[in-house]
């Protein structure tokens, strides 16, 4: 099976054409939201296969969805080449924590807990004058 096709088109026609399919713009969001948290509540490394959470008539829509919600989630999802499975690749908010702590001890590192880093370490690169260039 191959659902990369409906990963195209994403104008917003077809948001019309699928409210109209479900019957209601409130049908519509709830398909949206079941969707969004299905994937939200994937585990990192966890797969979810479409077939097995999709009925076949939905599949369009599905994968129109999923494909909106990874472009917004900070790239933390993957799909693989037939848009059959969709992978939870990492979690952002962690990685974000990681990232803040290692620069947090790279900062303290460069200024140096006893004081001794350079001037412009301990002031900030604006606070102190760049020397003018030789060339």
């Amino acid at each position: 099976m191959n659902l990369s096709e409906h990963a195209t088109g994403m104008t917003s026609s077809w948001i019309e054409r699928f409210t109209e399919k479900l019957g209601s713009e409130d049908k519509f969001t709830t398909y949206i939201d079941n969707v969004y948290k299905l994937l939200d509540n994937l585990k990192v490394d966890e797969q979810l296969h479409v077939e097995k959470w999709c009925k076949p008539e939905n599949y369009e829509l599905f994968i129109k969805l999923a494909t909106c919600y990874v472009s917004t989630s900070q790239c933390c999802y993957s799909f693989n080449p037939e848009y059959t499975i969709i992978k939870r690749d990492f979690d952002a908010r962690e990685m974000e924590k990681k990232l803040a702590l290692f620069a947090d001890k790279r900062k303290a590192k460069i200024i140096g807990t006893d004081g001794s880093g350079t001037e412009r370490d301990r002031k900030g690169l604006e606070a102190v004058s760049t020397p003018a260039s030789p060339v």
